[in-house]
């Protein structure tokens, strides 16, 4: 291979390059998703509720301040920010929007009063990316 012939091979490659790197930022990579701990939570809260019989019943409770609240539905928007939909002692409807990495969440299998219907958490994980 002549000198000239190993020029001309780099200055291609050069240009590639180049051209590759401006068509990537005009395309746009997309970014990769961490699920981190919002992931582990929720699959974990799922596969309780999974293993729990018929006459057991999953009480899941978060304290917001003062006040203690009966989880009955987690959703995700995203992986790290969650929407926790509760009630209060009061049985008033309270939603908590909240960094899932800040919640402390107590989870307690209970055994049901006979003729009594479980209640089941709602878990609605993020909606993949386009």
């Amino acid at each position: 291979m002549s000198l000239g012939d190993l020029t001309k091979q780099f200055a291609e490659q050069a240009i590639n390059k180049q051209v590759k790197s401006v068509t990537d930022s005009l395309r746009g990579t997309p970014e990769p998703v961490d699920t981190g701990l919002g992931a582990v939570l929720l699959a974990q809260i799922q596969a309780l509720q999974k293993s729990l019989k018929e006459e057991q019943d999953l009480f899941v409770t978060v304290h917001i301040g003062q006040e203690t609240l009966r989880v009955v539905e987690i959703y995700a928007p995203s992986w790290p920010v969650w929407v926790l939909t509760a009630i209060n002692s009061e049985r008033q409807v309270v939603r908590v929007v909240a960094p899932a990495a800040t919640l402390q969440l107590i989870c307690k299998v209970v055994k049901l009063a006979p003729d009594t219907k479980p209640t089941r958490v709602n878990c609605i994980p993020p909606k993949p990316a386009a």
